[in-house]
């Protein structure tokens, strides 16, 4: 049993990871390939093995591997939590911000919106690929709905499994001084890059 989750960053690719590692009486191995988009060789996973993977680079016989897509539905939502992660450097905890960033236009911006969308288009092509399975999973379903993890495993149950956190995690409203000009203009990057609402 190889699983292999292709993440891209802010879609809760860990959270995924976290529940596969919980099932009953199941040792996985834990391979993390946290660069971006691409790395110069992929490691082979033994049996019973989790690839959280924020790469593009594929093993080399997909066939062995359940290819498990985390996504998010709401894309201007996934860009704003990028710009706070590049911006605080906090990516899974809780935290607070000093002082509050200017909210307005940086280059810096646009690129983080091209790479959600370059990723869309890799998505794509790795869906072609002879995987074992496909499960492409959104954010906003398993946070509302846990059970939905269930259907890549085939768990009769929910395991001991939470995404709940002890604390308060830092959002755009935090970050931003005028949190509704930073959410106008990642909507009009968003817009201005193609990337829509999945319903």
């Amino acid at each position: 049993m190889k699983y292999v989750v292709k993440a891209p960053g802010r879609t809760g690719g860990h959270l995924i990871v976290d529940f596969l590692k919980r099932a009953p009486g199941i040792e996985f191995d834990y391979i993390e390939n946290n660069a971006e988009f691409e790395i110069d060789e992929w490691v082979d996973a033994k049996d019973n093995s989790i690839v959280f993977d924020h790469t593009t680079t594929c093993p080399s016989d997909p066939s062995e591997y359940t290819l498990i897509i985390s996504k998010r539905r709401n894309k201007q939502a996934m860009l704003l939590s990028k710009m706070v992660a590049g911006i605080t450097g906090k990516f899974y905890g809780e935290g607070t911000i000093e002082q509050k960033v200017k909210a307005q236009f940086d280059p810096m911006y646009r690129i983080l919106a091209m790479q959600i969308k370059n990723w869309e288009e890799q998505i794509t092509q790795l869906k072609t690929l002879p995987w074992a399975n496909i499960h492409e999973v959104y954010m906003e379903d398993f946070l509302t709905n846990p059970g939905e993890l269930c259907k890549i495993v085939e768990y009769d149950h929910l395991p001991d499994w939470t995404h709940e956190s002890d604390g308060k995690a830092v959002s755009y409203k935090d970050v931003f001084d005028d949190p509704q000009s930073i959410m106008f203009i990642a909507k009009q990057l968003c817009k201005e890059e193609g990337l829509q609402y999945e319903l």
